[in-house]
């Protein structure tokens, strides 16, 4: 899935507010399972992964650069 769709459905899952940079939006593509996973871990993954960065702005906030 690109990015952009992750993003929407992370925040759907686990109630944040998931933004990405523009520079991502409609790019990358990921694919993986996961099953009970906090949001951060999932994050932790793909930025470990891919290369991208995120940071938390508040609890219910999450940016992807």
């Amino acid at each position: 899935r690109l990015l952009t769709r992750c993003a929407m459905t992370w925040s759907m899952w686990y109630g944040v507010n998931v933004v990405l940079a523009d520079n991502l939006v409609g790019k990358g593509c990921i694919n993986f399972t996961i099953t009970d996973e906090s949001l951060e871990s999932v994050l932790s993954i793909i930025s470990a992964t891919t290369g991208v960065n995120y940071r938390f702005e508040s609890p219910k906030s999450a940016i992807v650069y």
